[in-house]
């Protein structure tokens, strides 16, 4: 009996080593990791009637789902975003400790793809000082390329230059981004002294003038969109120009209040120039095509624009992610075609969700506010100055600046009026206490020591400070308020609204199937790298997802 129990092992276990081993043996030609700007989780439940078969349900259907995954930090929003995705780390630990921060001492607001040592190739010096120097560990795309000496090549494109830039990471061969003022797509010479062939070509094609001669209309008529609120509420923000924001739009009039063809990014089309220039790239630099594995970073960045002015409950919403659908569906087709379903790898995600618009909030009966971060400032300012009275002719404020839920100090002139630092917190603390929109205030101190193991809150806080870029006090707003937003819709909390997104993968190495448990937003990145057996990016800290691999 016992040699019949080894024989069947050593047979299963024979049986078992070609797959163990020949999962490495082959690996994707592309990897094309897809970042929808401000999706919702549940607008692949919400939306799923109107989906065509080719798009979300085809990712859903064939692919593998994992449908709790989570942001595990503040803020929550574009930049971060696309790091933590691609490097696997947050913050704390890659540097884009938002969109934009406070340098001190300078007192100056830095943007996370600036580089002013950077020039633009193909568009406007405005548009074209950006680079991914703000990034502090690599990415998924680095770590591909380090594989092999360089030999694959990697991509990242998006209407918005910090969503293609981020997400490609510092060793890409380009990023590419839209210029509003040029209508094309351009880089920095932070890559290249000149637009490839292709991109000119592409830009010649004035795809953006054809797009926006085109009115804007529901896809499907407009009653049936029961998902959503009426088209006719007060809560959303109209087009420059217009009183109202209703179907439907007429864009060629709407366009003249607007600089160059900015209007493109705000409106579904700019979805199709996106898709369109991501298989021009991929056609131009002939990804896949050889024995080396590449990977090209699509963020659709039309989607944040249109949520932020319409909010999440729109008709407007609903109708831009039915037409994103069928966008998805001609791209995957197009992919098919070129390499064939199990030759490529599709990772699809969201860089941050969103809340409701408080209007909305209103009439649903749930407590929101929507207050200003300016007035906040002032008020806060003249609060310490009664605490901690100024000189006669001093004209520094305590508070330089709240940016990111961060309240940051004027250091110099705390120093310059010896205030013990624990003082001016105590102050801060007490004055926001008696605010009806604020759940909680903390300090860094409080953010390092132990409590944040059993805080949920506090632990986001935790993971999005950075020590260089971060301030010296955060806000907790009570959920469901919005900051700066009394029309439309806004993001950066730590609530499920804001950090709940959408993780799916299809193709290479993928069996369908779908998965409840966690998943960080940190753990797509070793997920992505595991598929194609190389290392983790630097600054790592998330864990392949096992119920992907399956194994």
């Amino acid at each position: 009996m016992v040699k019949k129990g080894i024989i069947r092992i050593l047979v299963l276990l024979i049986i078992s080593m070609p797959v163990t081993f020949g999962q490495y043996e082959k690996k994707p030609k592309l990897v094309v990791g897809i970042v929808v700007d401000q999706m919702k989780q549940d607008y692949i439940t919400r939306f799923w009637s109107k989906f065509s078969d080719g798009g979300f349900k085809k990712l859903v259907n064939e692919g593998f789902s994992c449908v709790n995954t989570q942001y595990n930090y503040i803020p929550t929003s574009t930049g971060p975003g696309h790091a933590s995705i691609f490097t696997g780390a947050t913050p704390m630990i890659h540097g884009i400790a938002g969109n934009y921060w406070m340098e001190q001492p300078a007192h100056r607001i830095g943007y996370c793809a600036e580089d002013p040592d950077a020039n633009p190739v193909g568009g406007t010096n405005d548009n074209g000082k950006r680079s991914p120097k703000n990034l502090k560990v690599n990415t998924v795309g680095d770590m591909l390329k380090a594989s092999n000496g360089g030999r694959s090549k990697v991509f990242g494109i998006a209407i918005k230059d910090r969503g293609g830039i981020l997400s490609a990471g510092r060793g890409a061969d380009m990023a590419f981004w839209y210029d509003e003022f040029s209508d094309n797509w351009i880089t920095s010479d932070y890559y290249t002294d000149k637009l490839p062939e292709w991109a000119v070509n592409f830009n010649n094609l004035k795809l953006p003038e054809k797009y926006l001669s085109e009115k804007w209309e529901t896809f499907f008529p407009v009653e049936q969109y029961t998902e959503c609120s009426p088209d006719d509420v007060s809560w959303e923000r109209p087009f420059s120009g217009e009183e109202k924001a209703v179907f439907p739009y007429d864009i060629p009039a709407i366009k003249k209040n607007y600089k160059g063809s900015e209007l493109l990014e705000a409106i579904p089309v700019g979805n199709n120039l996106t898709a369109e220039f991501a298989k021009a790239l991929i056609s131009g630099e002939n990804l896949g095509k050889d024995d080396y594995t590449d990977m090209v970073v699509v963020s659709f960045s039309s989607p944040d624009y249109i949520g932020h002015q319409f909010g999440p409950r729109s008709v407007e919403v609903a109708d831009n992610y039915v037409r994103l659908d069928r966008v998805l569906g001609d791209f995957i087709s197009w992919l098919d075609k070129e390499f064939g379903k199990d030759n490529y790898l599709i990772m699809l995600s969201s860089d941050h969700g969103v809340g409701d618009a408080p209007g909305f909030y209103h009439d649903m009966r749930i407590d929101c506010g929507s207050p200003s971060q300016k007035e906040l400032s002032k008020e806060l300012n003249n609060h310490l100055k009664k605490v901690f009275p100024l000189p006669a002719g001093e004209k520094r404020e305590y508070v330089i600046n709240i940016q990111n839920l961060q309240i940051y100090f004027n250091d110099s002139l705390l120093a310059d009026q010896k205030i013990v630092r624990s003082e001016i917190e105590n102050a801060v603390k007490e004055f926001l206490s008696f605010n009806e929109d604020v759940f909680r205030v903390f300090t860094v101190d409080e953010l390092q020591n132990g409590a944040i193991v059993h805080d949920p809150i506090l632990k986001r806080f935790y993971l999005g400070y950075h020590y260089k870029r971060g301030g010296d006090m955060f806000i907790a707003y009570n959920s469901a308020v919005l900051y700066d937003t009394p029309k439309g819709a806004g993001h950066y909390s730590p609530y499920a609204y804001d950090t709940h997104v959408p993780l799916l993968f299809y193709g290479f190495g993928i069996k369908p199937g779908k998965y409840s448990g966690l998943v960080e937003i940190t753990d797509i990145a070793s997920t992505l790298c595991t598929l194609m057996g190389i290392q983790f990016p630097t600054g790592n800290i998330g864990n392949p997802v096992k119920a992907v691999l399956g194994y």
